[in-house]
């Protein structure tokens, strides 16, 4: 095993290591991944998402009855093939890999499983996380090994930020001098040979790597500072102190906004202004379509936020011509904005 200095368990099975990781998330402890949501970087979840976790689990669990499997079905896949992305990464690099199983590591507030540990000849042990990605459901395809010196003078982004923040907080957990982010490019076969499948994941089809590529990210002191003041600030303020992070266009947020309970709501009222501009960026966000749709979600949350507290169901604003536009939230937390027919 690698000289690893930090605080850490191996869990004999993925069942117990789960446990440990759900348990770690409710202790608000902040993982890898977790840390793109908390800087709004990720595209699976936001910081409403983390802090749900730690003081309304039950909103969570909302969001989870709402979702498909797909998500799943991508990380079934990367953890299936992530014995033939660290071979891959052997055979190309030469390096000696060693693959920790069910392992978590522990720094402050940080708890983290790495994917691998990759040996350099001149910079010791460092950090591997794998990653896979399909070229017609990825924005991003891995061309060439890349080196990362620091992120201060970055002013193009190499890979997705969750990606490049999964490896700082690696780094800063473990305490180890870089991060390799091996990223490889698959397809999915019928051919048998490239069979992936195990015990914990046999529905996952065949698939077979393309190409793959190195990005490795070596940050600077000063990176890890700003990292961990920006998410110990974010920690406090969020999951020691329970304040809920500000308003934005997530489904929890939307959630909590409802309060528990939205066929209680009855009454009526006029808007106040700040709930008329409210209904205005929603409109706003409607009638640009994709291009409005964060605007148009977070102005929801927030008309939903200013009026449910109030038990209003619904609120009107007159328009130039004294017709009224009203906001109504229905029995099941929906909300519909009427417009007079012109």
């Amino acid at each position: 095993m690698i000289p690893l200095d930090r605080s850490h368990v191996t869990y004999e099975t993925r069942f117990d290591w789960l446990v440990a990781r759900e348990t770690d998330a409710a202790a608000g402890f902040i993982g890898s991944t977790t840390v793109a949501a908390i800087l709004g970087w990720s595209t699976y979840a936001g910081p409403w998402d983390v802090w749900a976790r730690v003081h309304a689990p039950d909103l969570v669990h909302m969001q989870n009855d709402t979702e498909d499997d797909d998500d799943d079905s991508i990380l079934a896949r990367g953890l299936a093939m992530e014995p033939l992305l660290w071979s891959e990464y052997r055979r190309k690099t030469g390096a000696r890999v060693v693959e920790p199983g069910h392992l978590r590591v522990y720094s402050g507030r940080y708890g983290v499983s790495p994917d691998a540990f990759v040996e350099d000849p001149e910079r010791g042990w460092g950090v591997g996380e794998s990653k896979t990605v399909m070229l017609r459901h990825s924005h991003w395809v891995p061309r060439e090994d890349t080196t990362i010196h620091g992120l201060g003078g970055l002013t193009a982004w190499p890979m997705p930020r969750a990606y490049l923040s999964q490896c700082l907080v690696m780094c800063a957990a473990t305490g180890l001098p870089f991060c390799d982010l091996w990223a490889a490019v698959v397809i999915e076969t019928d051919d048998p040979r490239c069979d992936i499948s195990t015990d914990e994941f046999p529905a996952v089809r065949p698939h077979a790597i393309v190409r793959a590529a190195r990005i490795r990210v070596i940050p600077s002191p000063e990176d890890i500072g700003a990292l961990n003041g920006r998410v110990g600030a974010w920690v406090k303020r969020h999951i020691i102190d329970g304040e809920p992070p500000p308003i934005d266009d997530s489904r929890v947020c939307w959630l909590h906004s409802l309060g528990p309970d939205p066929a209680a709501l009855v009454d009526k009222a006029e808007a106040t202004e700040a709930q008329a501009d409210h209904i205005r960026a929603y409109l706003e966000g409607r009638d640009t379509r994709k291009a409005g749709e964060c605007n148009r979600e977070t102005a929801r949350s927030r008309l939903i936020a200013s009026m449910s507290p109030h038990g209003l169901r619904s609120v009107y604003v007159r328009r130039d011509d004294g017709k009224r536009i009203t906001a109504t939230i229905s029995r099941r937390g929906r909300l519909t904005i009427t417009e007079p027919k012109t």
